[in-house]
């Protein structure tokens, strides 16, 4: 891409975020937290052969191939947009996740386009490889910055219910309700905040074992569902076990598997007296960021559990993609408390409106589904100006733009 080329996209993407930090503006942040901003360094460790023998090279391979002017926000927003795109794609096939469902144990063909399979399979490899190489990009480009990570994590959480949510529509309901896929849900979100939760405390980013090996399953779970059918999820692998009643315990395990790695990182980070920069907190305030995520949990499986309409069944999606706005926000008040060295937030604000809507839903039941719209479209709004509000104050505050290289004028 030529010079004017480049600086025509650059005034697009600055032109687009400004448009949206005038719909935003609001300080979230307070001076402390930008001070800890001014003093974040990240600290990352990645023990994973998968990931160290693997995955990297293949990611320093393909930021090799990225044109050095292309800002790593670009690519990290590119590649959660493909995620978003599966879950939008499968949300118009099949909306309340039956169009896979069938009857017995034979294969059966998927009213939903073959094409749709594939395209999510190869939507999903690019959105996990461009969330791999932005960091790379930015440490390429010289233009590392707090800014950068909060971004990428934070797309990260919003995209962590969607890995779940899709692979509802590739398992149908042959064996599992709508209803069922809250515990896998909520077990993939816990994995998630359980990496962050430990960042928050010990200060470091121990990278997962089990992401990229979750990550790869999922692309060829759409990609195996292209070529043999959903019909393959139904086939036993032992008496009465199926192959789909497998990968769902896998993901209602996820979060279980990565807590007791997780409290070893901590013990041995508290136990490690030679780091140079150690922190310390003491149990409450380790604690303390869970409350946010019981509260949640608890609160939406109130809903899912006692609805008077059985809500779930009705709007699985929106329902899910609620939790996962919540969730999002949530963890990215975690992460900003982490990076910025300040106490994490008890609760959280949109937890006043989902308290109400809970509330309202069973007083007037007949309109249970308009509560959950409308929650849904709260919950989606004060998100979106919750993130922007924090990246144009952050962006600001280091004078960078978020999606260009560009320096803004002194």
């Amino acid at each position: 891409m030529g010079g004017g080329e480049e600086e025509g996209a650059s005034s697009w993407t600055s032109l687009c975020w400004g448009l949206s930090g005038r719909m935003a503006g609001y300080p979230y942040l307070t001076s402390a937290h930008l001070r800890g901003f001014d003093r974040y360094k990240y600290r990352a460790v990645d023990t994973s052969p998968l990931s160290i023998y693997v995955i990297q090279p293949a990611w320093d391979f393909m930021v090799s191939l990225c044109p050095q002017w292309v800002a790593p926000n670009l690519i990290t927003i590119t590649g959660w947009l493909f995620i978003l795109s599966n879950f939008l794609l499968l949300s118009y096939y099949d909306w309340d996740v039956t169009a896979t469902t069938g009857s017995g144990t034979s294969l059966v063909r998927s009213p939903i386009p073959r094409w749709v399979w594939f395209y999510c399979s190869v939507g999903h490899y690019l959105g996990y490889a461009l969330d791999g190489i932005d960091g790379k990009q930015a440490r390429r480009t010289k233009s590392s910055t707090p800014v950068g990570e909060l971004f990428d994590h934070g797309l990260d959480s919003w995209a962590a219910i969607l890995l779940p949510v899709c692979l509802a529509s590739v398992f149908g309901r042959w064996h599992i309700s709508a209803s069922d896929d809250f515990w896998p849900c909520v077990s993939v979100l816990g994995a998630f905040y359980v990496s962050h939760w430990e960042k928050y405390v010990t200060g470091v980013m121990y990278l997962p074992w089990l992401y990229d090996i979750m990550q790869l399953a999922c692309g060829f779970c759409y990609l195996a569902t292209g070529i043999w059918g959903t019909g393959l999820w139904q086939y036993e692998l032992l008496p009465g076990l199926l192959i789909q009643q497998l990968l769902v315990w896998v993901l209602e395990l996820a979060f279980i598997g990565s807590f007791p790695m997780s409290l070893w990182n901590i013990y041995c980070h508290y136990s490690n007296r030679t780091d140079p920069h150690p922190r310390r907190l003491s149990l409450l305030q380790a604690l303390l960021p869970w409350s946010a995520f019981v509260v949640m949990t608890m609160l939406f499986w109130v809903w899912h559990q006692f609805s008077l309409t059985d809500i779930v069944e009705k709007e699985p999606r929106i329902f899910y993609f609620v939790l996962g706005i919540v969730f999002s926000n949530i963890s990215c008040r975690l992460i900003i408390s982490q990076m910025s060295d300040q106490p994490c937030q008890l609760l959280n604000p949109l937890f006043l409106p989902l308290l109400l809507s809970l509330s309202l839903s069973f007083l007037y039941q007949h309109i249970e589904l308009n509560i959950l719209w409308t929650y849904f479209f709260i919950s989606l709004t004060a998100h979106l100006h919750y993130g922007v509000s924090v990246v144009q104050q952050l962006c600001s505050h280091f004078n960078i733009y978020c999606f260009s290289l560009q320096k803004k004028p002194q």
